[in-house]
């Protein structure tokens, strides 16, 4: 299982993560810090509502096993 974490948010804002074990359909550019994008799994998170905050995407040696599998 891979876990997501955001940061307290100022006001009042909801939020859906979900994680994917497919290739991302959008492994193009990627802006600072991201320096990478997986060909095997990715996460979305969606924001209803204004309030800014700070992710953290967790991840381990497991993710390597499944990209073997994958490709």
């Amino acid at each position: 299982m891979r876990e997501i974490g955001i940061s307290a948010p100022s006001s009042s804002t909801n939020f859906q993560a979900e994680f994917i074990r497919a290739p991302s359909l959008n492994r193009g550019s990627v802006l600072s810090p991201i320096t990478q994008v997986s060909a095997c799994e990715y996460w979305t998170l969606d924001r209803t509502g204004s309030a800014n905050v700070a992710v953290t995407l967790f991840w381990n040696s497991n993710s390597l096993q499944w990209c073997f599998i994958c490709y």
